[in-house]
């Protein structure tokens, strides 16, 4: 790949958002902080759940570990419950079987004590975990990225919700950091 195809297809300042939000987790731990939301904020986004995995189905199909997670709530969500959706990535965040919040933006689940990422294939009954929803790069909500990597794309027929449950509204662009980007 040359830096010109680089600078065209992949999302700026990824790189530099890895690091903001490991030094995001440090600074918060280090102050005894709400973790979660912090790294929620410094991506852009929202704590959507918070509650303990009481069901999971997961299973190997056409290469992709596909399946959900049910989560009952905890804190400021009991008595509400929450399914996440995955095909190795997590693709629909559902509270109280409305959806709030699909691919392409993020949805990541994070475990309630330490805020470490819990990717699908470790996810366990009994984990007590905080769900989150962050935007994408905008250019993924266009008609040919909902195409690609929108609920359609995975075969769900739900209609895409933006991270901050609203249709089709279009987040504000990640900033470009030029040390991001070799145009070499």
């Amino acid at each position: 790949m040359t830096g010109q195809q680089a600078k065209a297809s992949l999302v700026p300042g990824t790189l530099s958002r890895c690091l903001e939000v490991g030094a995001t987790v440090r600074r918060a731990r280090a102050s005894e902080s709400d973790v979660t939301g912090e790294v929620a904020r410094q991506l852009g986004g929202r704590v959507l759940f918070s509650g303990t995995v009481t069901d999971l189905e997961r299973g190997t199909r056409d290469g992709f570990a596909k399946g959900w997670v049910s989560i009952t709530g905890t804190d400021a969500n009991t008595s509400e419950s929450a399914v996440v959706e995955f095909q190795n990535e997590n693709l629909l965040a559902y509270q109280n079987g409305v959806p709030v919040a699909t691919t392409p933006d993020l949805i990541i689940v994070l475990d309630s004590e330490s805020a470490g990422p819990i990717t699908t294939e470790d996810l366990r009954y009994g984990q007590r975990v905080q769900v989150i929803a962050a935007p994408c790069d905008p250019r993924w909500h266009s008609e040919a990225g909902l195409a690609f990597v929108g609920p359609a794309g995975f075969g769900y027929e739900q209609e895409s919700v933006r991270w901050n449950a609203s249709v089709g509204e279009t987040p504000p662009a990640i900033p470009v950091v030029a040390e991001d980007v070799d145009t070499a």
